[in-house]
């Protein structure tokens, strides 16, 4: 995800940031009135709520900060997580674990236990945000999801997204799969 760029991220998200009126730099709009970040001792729900606004416009810093807030109140901001937005259905959720994640290495261990959780919303969750880091620790768990026939589509989109030779003859060994709108 950047500017200018077109991305695909987990099994329902996609975006395109592209500029679509580009203005001569004189006569750029400078005055947005910035949003204020949430404060460094808010509440966990205050600092995980402003990281996961859009991050655009008069946004931008205040989403920025509270990133920073959240890496910075690891402790307290982990269990949150785990307990109340690993299963979340928001894009923007989602992207703000994800910022969370890949500045806590921590966190990616802690979360590898929820691959299996019961909640396959939170199972498919964090098969993705493992994979957009890359955690090669994932293919044994997408090996045995496959052989059982669970999350295909999760696991096919992981499989391409860890981008290791691994990941390439599982996703060979498995390429005559049919998926069903049950079985991802």
């Amino acid at each position: 995800m950047a500017n200018d760029s077109t991305w695909v991220k987990g099994n329902y998200g996609i975006g395109r940031d592209i500029e679509l009126n580009v203005l001569a730099e004189d006569q750029q709009v400078s005055d947005v009135d910035e949003l204020d970040p949430p404060a460094v001792d808010a509440p966990v729900t205050d600092i995980f709520a402003a990281a996961a606004e859009w991050e655009v416009g008069s946004a931008v810093n205040r989403v920025r900060k509270a990133r920073e807030i959240m890496l910075a109140r690891a402790e307290e901001v982990e269990p949150y997580i785990l307990e109340n937005k690993l299963g979340s259905q928001s894009g923007l959720e989602y992207r703000a674990i994800d910022a969370f994640l890949r500045g806590s290495e921590g966190f990616q261990t802690k979360i590898l236990d929820y691959v299996n959780s019961p909640d396959s919303l939170k199972a498919k969750n964090v098969i993705s945000l493992l994979a957009g880091v890359k955690d090669q620790r994932l293919l044994s768990h997408l090996e045995d999801f496959l052989n059982e026939g669970r999350y295909l589509a999760s696991c096919i989109s992981a499989l391409g997204n860890l981008e290791s030779e691994a990941g390439l003859r599982l996703l060979s060994q498995h390429r005559n799969l049919e998926t069903s709108a049950s079985a991802s």
